[in-house]
């Protein structure tokens, strides 16, 4: 199946935004579709790109939500809100984090390898054990 990336539907009914005038772009999905982009996800890295599809979570709030360990390899997530969540033991090689909320969330012990982080909001994030080799990683981007 090709593994072009896609944009989420903004029309769509279950799709809300998060009303902040600075996140305009930013919206949240229901339980329902972030489980059907996951799955889709899943079996497109088990099928090594023959099935499923690449995992685009680019702009979407997912603030607070439990992805422990879940395997994001390859998946689009820049400019998302992943503030507060819970990305313990997760893989995310090779996934593009850029202009993406961090703050506060959690990645003990995930793996990073050559994600692309530029411009990412990292405040107050706990990454001890965190791979990060070839991770791009510019000036800009702040780790406090």
């Amino acid at each position: 199946m090709k593994s072009d990336h896609h944009t989420p539907d903004k029309n769509s009914a279950d799709m809300t935004s998060t009303g902040n005038a600075d996140e305009k772009r930013v919206h949240r999905l229901t339980e329902a579709q972030l489980q059907q982009r996951l799955e889709a996800h899943q079996e497109w890295m088990m099928s090594k790109g023959n099935k499923g599809r690449i995992a685009d979570l680019s702009f979407i709030d997912l603030r607070g939500v439990d992805l422990s360990y879940s395997i994001l390899s390859h998946a689009d997530l820049h400019s998302a809100d992943l503030s507060g969540s819970n990305l313990e033991g997760a893989r995310l090689d090779n996934v593009i984090l850029s202009g993406a909320n961090l703050k506060k969330a959690t990645m003990l012990g995930a793996t990073l390898k050559n994600a692309d982080i530029r411009g990412a909001e990292f405040l107050g994030m706990e990454f001890t054990g965190t791979d990060m080799a070839g991770a791009k990683l510019p000036d800009d981007s702040r780790i406090l």
